[in-house]
């Protein structure tokens, strides 16, 4: 008998993007990152902020007070912000984008979607992206997710797809997606107009930005920043 499952790929557990941040000294501050897999962080305009005296992301600030973009293709390494001045009794919000930053009504810092806290004292503190609670149905599939504070994920045009397979792709187009239907940054999300198999693996994922962004209204598949995989 053909085993149905053979053609799926490989089942992954849920992925997230996520930082740690290191060496946070005199004029330096390092930061490792860990992206999904086969994210390629430097041709898909992967990068870091870093901003002071700020316990959130400021979405729409003109400039970062450290910007680095990453240089390499590995899913997961580390950058350092060089000559950054890290002040005694300052705090710092690090963030970490799986896009370039964006344009026009969008938020300037969209793609951002984990980010780390470094209080003036203590302990530093993190955020990762996430899908949760994932209900699927005979023909749509529902969600929870959940980014970074004062992300606007459908002005940045964020969105979630679902693959038949256990993991999701940076290059085939899902069988099913929709637009984050709301600003806040976190909430509900849901795909409708698919057909939900029994005994299958089924991936779903949420993308920062790029809702049919492409040419001829397709889905850009780069912002990916976290996914859920799940067995009918």
């Amino acid at each position: 008998m053909e085993n149905v499952l053979a053609n799926l790929g490989s089942p992954t557990p849920d992925q997230t993007t996520s930082i740690q941040i290191f060496a946070v000294v005199g004029n330096q501050l390092q930061v490792q990152f860990t992206g999904m897999p086969s994210n390629q962080p430097n041709n898909y305009g992967n990068y870091l902020a870093v901003w002071k005296n700020q316990n959130t992301i400021p979405w729409n600030s003109a400039a970062a007070d450290g910007y680095v973009a990453v240089l390499g293709n590995s899913s997961q390494s580390g950058q350092v912000f060089e000559n950054i001045k890290v002040e005694v009794g300052v705090s710092y919000v690090v963030g970490y984008a799986v896009g370039p930053k964006l344009t026009g009504a969008m938020q300037v810092w969209g793609n951002i979607c984990t980010s780390g806290f470094v209080p003036a004292s203590g302990d530093s503190t993190y955020l990762s992206p996430s899908l949760s609670n994932v209900l699927p149905l005979s023909n749509s599939v529902s969600m929870n997710f959940q980014l970074p504070f004062g992300a606007t994920p459908k002005t940045n045009g964020a969105w979630v797809g679902i693959w038949q397979t256990g993991q999701p792709s940076y290059t085939v187009q899902p069988m099913g997606s929709n637009i984050i239907g709301l600003d806040s940054s976190q909430g509900g999300a849901a795909i409708n107009g698919i057909s939900i198999l029994r005994s299958q693996i089924y991936t779903v994922a949420l993308f920062a930005s790029g809702y049919k962004a492409g040419a001829g209204g397709v889905n850009v598949l780069t912002a990916m920043t976290c996914s859920s995989t799940f067995t009918t």
